[in-house]
C-alpha cells in the first residue's frame, strides 16, 4: 500500500516538481523566483537555457512579460525572492534557492544547478582583489594611448591563481565588472592624461598598488623621433647596395647580349641620352654654370607656392589650444572628495516626506485653489436657485461633490457646509428620490473622469466621498424597485473608494517623483549642478520615501531608487570633473 501511494504521489507531481503543483500559476511563480535568484546568485547557481521553454510547454503559454496573463504571478515570484534576500542575506538566500529548485529541490526540482567554486591556488579573497586590479588595468589600457597591459602578465596571474581571471562567464566575473566600473568612475573624475598618469603610478612597473600590470608602448611622438633616423639610416644604404649587385649579376651571366639590352633600355626611359652631347662641346660649354643659377632662380618662385603647402600645419596650430579647453579646469579641490552613495539615505530623525516637501502631495497651488473656490460658489448659487424637489436633490449632491473635492485638493480653503437639510427634506416628503440620486451619481462619473485625465487624483477622492454621502442618506427612502440598485451601487462604490485610495495615493507620489526628477534635469542642463544635487537629496528623496510607504508593490519604489542613485552618481561625477555639458 505504501509503495502504491508513493507511485501515485510521484505521478501527480511529475515532472521533477518537488512538492509543487503543476498549475500554470505555480509554474510561473516558481520560475520567476528562480530567475530573480539567478540574476544575483552567479557564484552559487546556474540555470539552463532550456528551462523556460520546457516550463512554457508544460504551462501552455508564456510565463512572463506584459502580454502574458501569468505576469502578475511572475512578479509575485520575483518579490518572493527579494523578500527572502532582504531577510536572509545574499549567500543564504541563494543556497535556499538551490534547496528549493536544485536537482533535488523540495519545491520544484530541476530549475537550477548548484555551482561549485573552481580549484584555486590562492585564497578567494586574494584572487578577488587580484581580479579587480587586473580588470581596472585592462580598462586603463583600452582608454589610454601609449599604455598597455604588460606582456604575459595576465597569463602569469592566471597561473598563480589557478583560475581564468577575466573570463566573462567565470567565477570572478562580478569582481571583474567591479574593477571595470571603478576605472570608469575614476576616468570620469579627471581628464584623460591625468587619469592615465595616476593609473601608471598605481599599476606601472613601480606601481604602489600592484606593480607590473601596465607598461608604456613605443608609439608616442617624442621618444621614437630620435631612434628612427638611426634605424632608418642603416637600412636605407643596405637596400641601395642590394639591388645594384642584383643588376650586375644578371648581365654577368651573359656578357655579350646583356650589355646591349640594358644600354638600349636606360636611354629610352629617363631620356638622359643628351648627356653625351655636352661632352662633345665640353670646352666652350661653360654656360652650364648658369644651370645651377636656374634652380637658384626657381626658389624665389617656389615660396609663392609655399604658403599653400604648409596649410596642414596652419590648421594644426588652432586645434592644439582647443584640447586643453575641454576639461574646463580649474575645479575646487574639495569637489574631488565626493562620496558615491550605494543606497538611498534614510529620512532624518523627526522628519516625514510631507514635512520635507512643505505640502501634501497632490494638492493644488493658490491660483488653482481660487478657481476651485469659484466653482464651489457657483454650485452654491445653483442650489439656492433650485425650486423643484428633484432639482434641489440633484443640486445638493453636485454641491456636496464640489465641497469635498475642494477640501481634498485645497486643504487650506475653509470647509463648506453640507446641505443636510435639503436631503432630509427630500426624505420627509415620502417620495422616491433614489432615481434622481442614481442619475446624479452617473453624472458625477463624468466629473471624476475629468479629474483623472488631469491627474488630480485627490479630486477623485472627494467625488467618491460625495457619492457615498448621498447614497447612505437616501437608501432608506428608496422604493422596492430602486432599493436593490441602490444597495449594489453603494457596495460597489465602497470597494472602489478603498481601491482608489490605495492606487491613486501611490500614483500621486510617483508623479511627484517624476516631476522632481524633471526639475533636477532642468537644473543640470543650466549647469546648476549644486542646486540639482540639493533638490535631488531633499524633494526627490522624500518622494521616494513617500512612494515606498504608499505603494503596496515594492518594485515601484525600488525602480525609483535606482533612477535616483544613477542620477546622483552622474551629478557627482559632473561636479568632480567640472564639465558643463547637459544630459
Amino acid at each position: 500500500m505504501r509503495t502504491y501511494l508513493l507511485c501515485v504521489s510521484a505521478a501527480l507531481l511529475w515532472p521533477g516538481s518537488g512538492i509543487a503543483a503543476n498549475t500554470p500559476q505555480d509554474i510561473a511563480k516558481d520560475f520567476c523566483h528562480a530567475v530573480a535568484a539567478q540574476a544575483l546568485c552567479g557564484k552559487y547557481l546556474v540555470m539552463d537555457k532550456t528551462v523556460e521553454s520546457r516550463l512554457e510547454q508544460l504551462a501552455g503559454g508564456k510565463l512572463r512579460g506584459k502580454t502574458s496573463p501569468l505576469n502578475p504571478l511572475c512578479e509575485a515570484g520575483y518579490n518572493e525572492y527579494y523578500k527572502a534576500e532582504s531577510a536572509l542575506g545574499l549567500e543564504k538566500s541563494c543556497k535556499a534557492v538551490v534547496g528549493l529548485f536544485g536537482p533535488q529541490g523540495t519545491r520544484r526540482a530541476g530549475l537550477v544547478t548548484a555551482r561549485t567554486a573552481p580549484a584555486m591556488k590562492l585564497p578567494q579573497s586574494t584572487i578577488s582583489i587580484m581580479v579587480k586590479d587586473l580588470c581596472y588595468a585592462a580598462s586603463v589600457a583600452r582608454a589610454c594611448p601609449g599604455v598597455s597591459l604588460s606582456k604575459g602578465v595576465e597569463e602569469r596571474l592566471n597561473t598563480q591563481s589557478g583560475v581564468k581571471l577575466r573570463d566573462p562567464k567565470g567565477y570572478f566575473s562580478t569582481e571583474c565588472g567591479s574593477g571595470t566600473y571603478r576605472a570608469s568612475l575614476a576616468r570620469g573624475k579627471t581628464s584623460l592624461p591625468e587619469f592615465c598618469a595616476r593609473s601608471l603610478v598605481a599599476y606601472g612597473k613601480t606601481g604602489n598598488i600592484r606593480a607590473g600590470l601596465l607598461s608604456r608602448t613605443a608609439d608616442l611622438a617624442a621618444r621614437p623621433a630620435t631612434p628612427k633616423p638611426a634605424s632608418a639610416a642603416a637600412p636605407r644604404p643596405a637596400p641601395a647596395t642590394q639591388p645594384a649587385p642584383a643588376k650586375s649579376v644578371t648581365p654577368a651571366a651573359s656578357p655579350a647580349p646583356a650589355p646591349a639590352k640594358p644600354v638600349a633600355k636606360p636611354p629610352a626611359r629617363p631620356a638622359p641620352a643628351p648627356a653625351l652631347a655636352p661632352a662633345k662641346s665640353a670646352a666652350p660649354v661653360v654656360a652650364p654654370a648658369p644651370v645651377p643659377a636656374k634652380p637658384v632662380a626657381k626658389p624665389p618662385a617656389r615660396p609663392a607656392y609655399a604658403p599653400p603647402a604648409p596649410a596642414a600645419p596652419a590648421l594644426a596650430a588652432p586645434l592644439a589650444p582647443a584640447r586643453p579647453a575641454a576639461p574646463l579646469r580649474p575645479v575646487a579641490p574639495s569637489q574631488y572628495n565626493l562620496v558615491i552613495l550605494t543606497q538611498l539615505p534614510p529620512l532624518a530623525a523627526g522628519k516625514t516626506p510631507t514635512s520635507i516637501l512643505g505640502a501634501v502631495p497632490g494638492t493644488l497651488g493658490p491660483q488653482a485653489c481660487r478657481a476651485i473656490q469659484q466653482r464651489v460658489a457657483r454650485a452654491g448659487q445653483n442650489l439656492r436657485a433650485a425650486r423643484t424637489f428633484a432639482t434641489q436633490t440633484r443640486q445638493a449632491i453636485l454641491y456636496t461633490a464640489e465641497v469635498k473635492a475642494a477640501s481634498s485638493l485645497c486643504p487650506t480653503l475653509p470647509a463648506g457646509r453640507l446641505p443636510e437639510a435639503v436631503l432630509a427634506g427630500a426624505i420627509n416628503t415620502g417620495l422616491d428620490a433614489c432615481p434622481v440620486v442614481l442619475q446624479t451619481i452617473r453624472d458625477l462619473n463624468a466629473v471624476a473622469t475629468g479629474y483623472r485625465k488631469k491627474s488630480m487624483y485627490r479630486g477623485l477622492f472627494g467625488i467618491t466621498q460625495a457619492k457615498l454621502w448621498a447614497m447612505e442618506r437616501m437608501q432608506g427612502s428608496c422604493s422596492r424597485y430602486t432599493q436593490g440598485i441602490m444597495k449594489s451601487t453603494l457596495k460597489y462604490t465602497r470597494k472602489a473608494a478603498d481601491r482608489e485610495r490605495k492606487s491613486y495615493t501611490c500614483r500621486i507620489w510617483q508623479n511627484l517623483f517624476y516631476s522632481e526628477m524633471k526639475a533636477v534635469r532642468a537644473l543640470s542642463s543650466k549647469k546648476a549642478i549644486a542646486q540639482a544635487l540639493r533638490r535631488l537629496d531633499s524633494r526627490a528623496a522624500a518622494a521616494i520615501h513617500g512612494e515606498r510607504a504608499a505603494c503596496e508593490n515594492p518594485s515601484y519604489a525600488a525602480s525609483s531608487e535606482k533612477q535616483w542613485l544613477s542620477t546622483r552618481k552622474y551629478l557627482q561625477l559632473r561636479m568632480g570633473q567640472g564639465a558643463a555639458s547637459s544630459y
